[in-house]
């Protein structure tokens, strides 16, 4: 959930399946890493707590947004999304992912963006022990042959 003001955005499922973003990415460092440009709450507040998955799936809400273009532009948020979050304090916007475009992006939505990608964003601790060793492996392990300039990982047998 991110919060402008008296305003949130709710994060909610990014991921097919089960596993929600908790599952995946260490949510305290992402908060902490965040905190000077925006403000982010693990939990709905009380008010928004009626803004639920089976909330939306049993009807056409007005706080529901789901034309999201592919590569919507900035404006496109502040045009469709932002009268949605002053007249309600919240938007669902479903599918989420991937819908901001990466073009012609003003300088400070750019940096935040990055900010997230790049420093925010880190897996679990089980995760990346996962990562660690498969990386472990593909480099240390005795069954590469060379195929075309790329390395081929064999089981040995």
């Amino acid at each position: 959930m991110l919060r402008n003001q008296d305003t949130c955005l709710y994060l909610r499922s990014l991921y097919i399946g089960k596993l929600s973003f908790s599952d995946i990415f260490d949510v305290d460092h992402f908060i902490n890493v965040l905190r000077d440009k925006v403000s982010i709450v693990k939990e709905l507040p009380r008010q928004y707590s009626w803004s639920t998955r089976e909330y939306y799936a049993s009807g056409i809400r007005a706080t529901r947004i789901k034309t999201a273009p592919v590569h919507a532009s900035a404006d496109w948020y502040l045009r469709n999304v932002l009268p949605v979050m002053q007249s309600y304090g919240i938007a669902a916007i479903s599918p989420f992912s991937h819908r901001l475009a990466f073009d012609k992006l003003p300088i400070k939505i750019q940096h935040l963006r990055r900010k997230v990608n790049f420093k925010a964003l880190a897996f679990v601790p089980r995760i990346r022990l996962i990562g660690e060793i498969l990386v472990h492996r593909l480099r240390y392990s005795s069954g590469k042959l060379q195929a075309s300039g790329s390395e081929v990982l064999c089981e040995n047998k």
